[in-house]
Order: structure tokens, then sequence, then C-alpha cells
């Protein structure tokens, strides 16, 4: 029986392997490609200027779930178009765990709290978010820029007394190996707030090209970054989830203090013409506030701009430079 199985150690899952594994817990990760080649033959290499100690850890690697070894834990942080296949075949996998063994999903946005992964994991799934910059420069190497480093979750069934208490052991466990782990009541309303920060970030680092340190010199675009995350907080109000009335200016504050060459994976996927959490991440939101008649006009402005920026269904190749 593993602690901790990761589907998907890219950026936010290849860290938490990484960390979780050097502290002596039993890890196994699901990965596909030259990157499981890489973290097979030459273990999880960890490039934190915060764990200068972390250079190459050995973890199982497995290429599909069916593969994988029973776990106490599974983490899927794998990006959203993987989710359907994953759906389709955790029910067997979980078949093989623990009774009180837990599903954490840690993708960004909030799509994937109403897909078809919670019919399969009834008392058992965890909402996550985690704060950190971070990548996959070359197989089998994940690089943190900086951030927190914060693994937020909770159930996404708030009234499940007896899975919340699943996720503070959880959190407990990750906390004294070396993780910044926190355990709340609501899983959805963790996946709103990340969303809230998340949504101007992403689309303003990705229509300009700017990083943060560049962005918050310019008090315009801090308004905007404050008016996104305010009309986002009030689509998650409109679908029954109140985030605190605080929050954008508080995510201004965490704007401004934190490392100034983070960009975001969005801008990242777009400018090296990846697939991309775009409408996960802007149009998943805005279609929600239609749909409640909310007014988002800041929301759609930048959506509109970075489709435009990045020639997202134009038909013409998207501006170099």
């Amino acid at each position: 029986m593993f602690d901790c199985v990761v589907v998907g150690p890219g950026g936010v899952g290849g860290y938490l392997a990484a960390i979780l594994a050097t502290s002596g817990r039993s890890v196994g990760v699901v990965a596909r490609g030259a990157h499981a080649q890489a973290i097979a033959e030459q273990g999880l290499r960890l490039r934190d200027p915060q764990r200068s100690d972390i250079d190459a850890v050995v973890v199982r690697v497995d290429t599909a779930l069916a593969d994988a070894p029973a776990a106490r834990v599974l983490v899927l942080a794998v990006k959203h178009p993987d989710l359907p296949g994953l759906s389709e075949v955790l029910p067997a996998y979980l078949r093989r765990c623990p009774d009180d063994a837990v599903v954490m999903v840690l993708q960004n946005g909030v799509v994937q709290l109403d897909s078809g992964l919670a019919e399969g994991t009834a008392g058992r799934l965890l909402g996550g978010a985690v704060y950190i910059f971070s990548d996959v420069v070359e197989a089998g190497v994940i690089r943190v820029i900086g951030g927190p480093r914060w693994y937020r979750f909770g159930p996404v069934d708030r009234d499940d007394a007896a899975l919340a208490a699943r996720a503070r052991a959880v959190a407990e466990d990750w906390s004294a190996a070396g993780v910044a782990a926190t355990a709340e009541d609501d899983g959805r309303r963790i996946c709103w707030e990340k969303l809230c920060l998340l949504a101007p970030l992403s689309g303003l680092t990705a229509v300009t090209g700017r990083t943060v340190g560049e962005l918050r010199q310019l008090d315009e675009a801090m308004a905007t970054y404050v008016a996104v995350a305010t009309e986002v907080a009030a689509v998650a109000a409109a679908e029954g989830v109140q985030v605190p009335d605080d929050l954008p200016q508080r995510a201004e504050v965490g704007i401004r203090s934190t490392d100034a060459d983070g960009r975001s994976s969005l801008w990242l996927d777009l400018s090296r013409g990846r697939p991309s959490e775009l409408e996960v991440l802007l149009g998943d939101p805005l279609r929600r506030a239609e749909r409640h008649g909310v007014p988002t006009p800041a929301l759609r402005a930048v959506y509109a701009t970075t489709r435009a920026r990045y020639a997202v269904e134009l038909g013409v190749p998207a501006p170099v430079g």
C-alpha cells in the first residue's frame, strides 16, 4: 500500500511527489512518454531554490493508472482533457484501495467539480488548489520559479464530515513531510477562490506577455486585475459559492508581493502553441456569468483580447513577439 500516487507529475504533481518521497513516504507517479522514461531512469529531479537539498528522487513510475499501486491518497494533477479517461478507470482502481482512500483533484478552474468524476468517487472526492509557479523544463525535471508552494483542499461535498476529517489527516501528514498543506471544509470554495485569483493573473500575463513584476508597475493593470477578480467572485456567488468579500483586494496585495518573475501556465502554453486552459480559466466563468445574468465586462475584454492575441479560432497565424 502506497501513501500517495500522483497522476500527472508536472509542475504541481511533480513537486508534490518529490517532497513526499524525500520525506520517506511511498510515492508512485503515473506519467507518459519521455517524462515517464526520464523519471524511471534518472529519478524525479526538482530544481527549487528553496529546496536545494533535493536533486533526484526515486519514485515508482507507471504509464497507466490500472498498473499503479493502490494508495491512501490518489492525486489527479493532469490537465482537464485527461479527466474523462481517468473517470472511466477510477472505479476499478479505487476497488483496490482502502475504504478511506481519497481522490484529490488539483486542476485549475471549477469545470472538474461538475464533471462525471464526482459520480465514481462518492465520499472520496477532495477539491484542491495549489499556489506555485512551476513547470516541466525537460523530461523528468520540475523547475519551481516561486510562489508559496501551498496545497489547499477539502471535500467537494461540504456536508461530508467524515471526508473532512480524512482531509485534515492528509494535511497533517503532508505538513509533517514538508509540504505546505491546509485542509478546509469546502473544496468548491477553495477552487472558486483560486479561480478568482488565477483568471485575472492568467489573462493579463497571457495577453500582455508581461511578468507579474512588470504588470504591477501599472496601476491600470492592477485595477483590471481587481475588476476581473471581483466579477469572478460574483459568478461564484451566483453558483451558490460565497467567497470572502475582500478576496479581490487581498489578491491584489498578494500579487504585489509575490515573485516578480512569475507568469501563468496559460501564457506559457499559448506562447508555445500548445493546448491551453483558456476556456477553463476565462471562457467557462464567462459562460456561467451569461447564464446567471452577471455582468462581467472586464472578464469579457480580457478573454476576447487573449483570444485575438493568440489567434484562437481566427484562422490566421498568431503574431510573433
